[in-house]
């Protein structure tokens, strides 16, 4: 049955970006950029985005521009809100031109990415604008985008819960403490110190298997973390 089921809906959902190419093609058909691949590295800190030269319509079909074409670019993210995981958010704001051969300006009618990283949700919006070269000619078509980049509400949620696990284990840590000052006895004090020793054990690996996860230093769960390891 399990087996079965993962047939189930194989076929139901189109291609990720068949309804915007389909839009360029029958409204304003030209050059389309698909960023198949978003790689956001906050320690870098870089997004890199993987495009794929697409052409809507018969017109657009230029020499040497195939479907297949790709080619990879490197963008700087600001990473100020970085600390602030995992409601940290980020920004990047490029501008992308196209050019033949003869290094004549091909109007971009659409640029487009992927939605879903493995990390992060990606929203992505784009406008039409003019940029200007630096020998002062004439002002040449370009493309503005905008992304915006978050941490899935599930992975924000994965995060808290292990975040408060923490907490009550550091809680029962200290509990342990003041449990282990009434006894007087090795015997009665050696079960104290192995649920404690467990606890210091298991909340690192708790801390690293929170998605994605930061650095101590300059974070702030992992500042509200620290009082599980001096307990």
């Amino acid at each position: 049955m399990s087996i079965s089921f993962a047939f189930v809906g194989a076929h139901a959902d189109e291609p990720f970006f068949k309804k915007t190419l389909d839009t360029v093609a029958e409204t304003s058909p030209g050059i389309v950029l698909v960023g198949e691949s978003v790689d956001v590295d906050v320690d870098e800190p870089s997004i890199t985005i993987r495009w794929s030269i697409g052409a809507c319509g018969e017109d657009s079909m230029l020499p040497g521009i195939q479907n297949l074409v790709q080619f990879d670019s490197d963008h700087v993210l600001d990473v100020h809100e970085a600390r602030l995981y995992p409601f940290d958010t980020y920004m990047l704001s490029s501008t992308i031109r196209a050019a033949n051969a003869d290094n004549q300006t091909v109007p971009i009618r659409k640029i487009a990415t992927i939605d879903v990283t493995s990390s992060f949700d990606v929203i992505t919006t784009d406008l039409e604008s003019y940029s200007n070269p630096e020998n002062g000619t004439q002002e040449q078509a370009s493309r503005d985008i905008d992304m915006h980049v978050r941490r899935p509400n599930e992975a924000r949620l994965f995060t808290l819960l292990l975040f408060a696990v923490s907490w009550v284990l550091t809680h029962v840590t200290i509990g342990h403490v003041l449990l282990a000052r009434r006894v007087s006895s090795l015997r009665s004090l050696l079960p104290h110190l192995i649920s404690s020793g467990a606890i210091l054990i298991a909340i690192p690996q708790l801390r690293a298997s929170m998605p994605d996860a930061p650095g101590f230093d300059g974070v702030l769960i992992g500042e509200r973390l620290s009082p599980g390891f001096g307990s």
